[in-house]
């Protein structure tokens, strides 16, 4: 009978000589676990989006989150604006908004050389992450200020992504 690797593994390990490898397929398993559920819960959805925004974790969700998989399933965007959000008007086309769709963590262009030489600006920009997955929608804000060719960011005015 044909049996998957994984399962074939599993059966011929023996558990008290090889502790290491108990302890790598709990690993998996619980990443397993944890992507299975994405989903489903409201709290794995969240810890995917702070890390996707770069936003703070306790030092032992951080190291735990390193060995699951980021999400390519949310819709990410980063919108880039001159002046914030609340104060522009959808129908005046004099205040420019860019709005740039993003495969993976949407303040990533902002590490890119490339992309990091096209947000140098001689005055403040406000940029907004925004990451959509089963119809919740998260926004973090950002100001961006440049001094030559360094750039200041300060991501978020708390350590959450508000959810919208």
């Amino acid at each position: 009978m044909f049996l998957p690797p994984l399962i074939q593994s599993l059966r011929a390990l023996r558990w008290r000589k090889d502790p290491a490898v108990f302890v790598a397929y709990a690993v998996f398993a619980a990443i397993f676990i944890f992507l299975a559920s994405v989903p489903f819960s409201f709290a794995a959805q969240n810890m995917q989006v702070r890390k996707l925004h770069f936003t703070l974790h306790p030092f032992g969700a951080w190291a735990a989150d390193q060995f699951v998989p980021s999400m390519y399933s949310f819709h990410n965007r980063l919108v880039i604006s001159y002046a914030p959000l609340h104060e522009l008007d959808a129908a005046q086309e004099a205040a420019p908004v860019r709005t740039i769709t993003v495969n993976h963590y949407p303040f990533h262009p902002m590490y890119l050389d490339t992309d990091r030489q096209r947000l140098i600006s001689d005055q403040p920009l406000h940029l907004y992450a925004l990451s959509m997955y089963r119809g919740r929608e998260w926004m973090t804000p950002c100001v961006l200020t440049s001094e030559g060719n360094a750039i200041h960011i300060q991501i978020g005015t708390t350590d959450e992504p508000a959810q919208r």
